[in-house]
């Protein structure tokens, strides 16, 4: 199966990246689908990758060490994910939000 997923900040690396997406809306997606990349706003395909893995789970129980592969060098650590989350989400709460983590390679 084939997904968009929407970046505000598409930087990436090769291989294998991280993303912290709010809620349960990604656990949809199955492992080995097929993934758009695209600029949010954006009808460009940026690049395209493959969805390798998966969580659901409280933001507060993300592992920082589940963050260094993560796309965003600015999100590389709790508190910076945790600003980019509530920029992107208003009202995004850390101690309220669940967050789904998708693990996919470029």
């Amino acid at each position: 199966m084939k997904h968009v997923l929407q970046f505000s900040n598409p930087v990436f690396h090769g291989g294998l990246n991280v993303t912290v997406r709010n809620g349960d809306k990604w656990m949809k997606a199955n492992i080995g689908d097929h993934l758009e990349i695209k600029k949010t706003g954006s009808s460009v395909i940026m690049c395209t990758g493959t969805l390798i893995g998966k969580a659901c789970l409280p933001f507060t129980l993300v592992p920082e060490a589940w963050l260094i592969d993560e796309h965003d060098p600015s999100c590389r650590t709790y508190a910076g994910l945790l600003k980019e989350m509530k920029r992107v989400y208003p009202g995004f709460s850390a101690e309220k939000n669940t967050v789904t983590v998708l693990l996919f390679t470029l």
